[in-house]
């Protein structure tokens, strides 16, 4: 029973990462005007949702992980679900291990982007 209340609340963060950054893209405005997005916390919030849904998957598969890099955590997934991580990502030409390279450690290079220059990524597949 601990396990499945665990797994619940790992599911509703993720949730509400995922809802927060979808916020942060369509941005703010002020009496109407747009303003703009909010690039570092869409990215930051994305990745760490990928990160806890991930790790949600690997639990209820029976591993549990530690760590924040997306493609590790992908790795250690059982061949069916990446198979159907990849179709339901539905990324047209992109390609999905190339992708995910480039986003593996959006979490925390993301968190410390002042320290970094010239970093990017494709928002859309991390989202």
């Amino acid at each position: 029973m601990q396990n499945i209340k665990k797994l619940l609340h790992m599911g509703s963060i993720g949730l509400e990462f995922m809802e927060s950054a979808g916020r942060a893209f369509k941005g703010y405005s002020v009496s109407g005007k747009r303003l703009r997005t909010l690039v570092i916390p869409v990215v930051v919030n994305y990745a760490f949702a990928a990160e806890v849904n991930l790790k949600l998957i690997l639990l209820s598969v029976g591993k549990q992980v530690r760590g924040h890099k997306l493609k590790s955590l992908y790795d250690l997934l059982p061949l069916e679900l990446k198979d159907e991580i990849k179709r339901e990502a539905k990324i047209g030409r992109m390609n999905f291990d190339t992708e995910l390279a480039r986003i593996s450690d959006a979490f925390v290079d993301w968190r410390y982007i002042y320290e970094t220059e010239g970093k990017s990524l494709n928002v859309i597949f991390l989202g």
